[in-house]
């Protein structure tokens, strides 16, 4: 999957500047770190497209990418003012 390709790259290019010496201090450190959660969210947000696809409710989704939802939240103003984002 290339959004997994993507995350990986990402990652690794964080990996090989603190291995060159760079810490979190470092404004290319932050940025790359920047560029790798962008990439997991786009990850998490096709992977929970995929499930909800697959007949998954939007609810059991949210819970599965770890956001907290109780029983009776209305998620749906959550969900599109992350969309907003």
């Amino acid at each position: 999957m290339a959004a997994e390709a993507a995350v990986a790259e990402a990652g690794e290019a964080v990996r090989a500047l603190k291995a060159a010496g760079a810490t979190n201090a470092d404004e290319a450190v932050q940025a790359c770190v920047a560029t790798l959660k962008e990439r997991k969210g786009q990850l998490a947000a096709l992977e929970a497209r995929a499930v909800v696809g697959a007949g998954t409710s939007l609810r059991e989704c949210l819970v599965a990418t770890e956001y907290e939802v109780g029983e009776g939240d209305d998620i749906r103003a959550e969900t599109l003012a992350n969309k907003s984002r």
